[in-house]
């Protein structure tokens, strides 16, 4: 890869290396890898990307489910702590659309456990949190450029470390063998070293498909730069931007949002809330006629893999499945500005 690519990067995350991957899921497929979690537990959100707990069973790891904040989508401390032992080997943290996770208190709660903390920050980069920035307030970060991410170059990702050790393990493993194969999805080896015959179809589908676009996308310098600088030059207007859209969601009765406190992080798809399940309807339609779209993104890790370990119950998680929505709208100014003025017309 074109040296530049990995300087500017490593630059703004001020990270001490910046290894570059083919998705977000290998960046935590390497990332467990390298801290060495097969046959243990591996901490996870219950309501996040089904792509999390492939990339634990991927890397040999056993994900335990723990329930999220109500308010922030993130994981529970409390949960958390309930279920932290000395047979936890990681925690994988999310910023869940754009909403900076407590690290700090997590990293707390595991202080004295053979416990690295993990951020994925594929859906939060661009933004900062207390003076940090996403992305590098782990023991290891990960982003993702793929599909809908803040910015979307069609795929690849990094790996933040600071520690010599763990950087080097992970370029030992991106250039491995066994590891080059899953290059290949027609490659009947690869797809047993993958799946170590515990995948179900749908986790096949899910966990395959990414990991087997391991390699960092070929893309010219200049491309990515383009990319990147845009991206970079349109931060602190999303941010600024994202308060006054809040301003907007919030008029509409029944919608629950982010509070956009402090304009330092960057919100990813602009998640609501709606938990009057009888106003959900004709909300989501004045929505739809003001040509906005919205989806329902995430469900529990549960409702994707029957065989998942969980530690207590997963109050939160259950309840914002089905009142979570989003904008279905890329992290762009211009898309925050259509938003912003779609919402703003007060037009039936």
């Amino acid at each position: 890869m074109e040296e530049s690519i990995i300087a500017a990067v490593r630059s703004f995350f001020n990270s001490r290396f910046a290894v570059p991957v083919g998705s977000g899921t290998v960046g935590l497929f390497l990332a467990l890898r390298s801290v060495g979690v097969i046959g243990k537990k591996v901490i996870i959100p219950a309501l996040t990307c089904p792509s999390v707990a492939n990339a634990v069973f991927a890397a040999g790891g056993i994900p335990l489910a723990v329930d999220v904040s109500y308010d922030d989508y993130n994981m529970d401390p409390a949960s958390l702590k309930s279920a932290a032992g000395t047979d936890t080997k990681a925690v994988i943290v999310v910023d869940s659309f754009g909403y900076p996770a407590d690290i700090h208190g997590i990293r707390e709660i595991v202080d004295g456990l053979d416990c690295p903390v993990i951020e994925d920050a594929c859906q939060a980069y661009g933004g900062m949190s207390e003076g940090e920035v996403l992305g590098t307030r782990g023991d290891i970060g990960v982003i993702s450029f793929g599909y809908s991410k803040p910015l979307d170059i069609g795929g690849g990702g990094f790996v933040f470390v600071n520690s010599d050790k763990l950087s080097e393990k992970i370029e030992r493993m991106r250039g491995a063998w066994d590891f080059d194969l899953l290059k290949n999805v027609k490659n009947g080896l690869a797809i047993r070293l993958m799946l170590k015959n515990r995948f179900d179809v749908l986790r096949f589908l899910s966990a395959g498909l990414g990991l087997l676009r391991y390699n960092f996308p070929e893309i010219k310098a200049d491309t990515f730069h383009g990319a990147w600088n845009g991206f970079l030059s349109e931060i602190d207007d999303l941010r600024s931007g994202s308060v006054e859209l809040h301003k907007h969601i919030t008029a509409f009765p029944g919608v629950e949002a982010f509070d956009y406190k402090g304009e330092d992080w960057l919100p990813w798809r602009y998640s609501f809330k709606i938990p009057d399940m009888d106003k959900q309807k004709r909300i989501l339609n004045a929505f739809k006629g003001k040509n906005i779209k919205t989806t329902a993104l995430y469900r529990p890790v549960t409702d994707y893999f029957k065989d998942i370990e969980t530690a207590g119950p997963l109050t939160n998680a259950m309840r914002l499945k089905d009142i979570t929505f989003n904008f279905q709208h890329g992290t762009k100014i211009k898309e925050l500005e259509y938003l912003i003025k779609a919402l703003a017309d007060k037009s039936e």
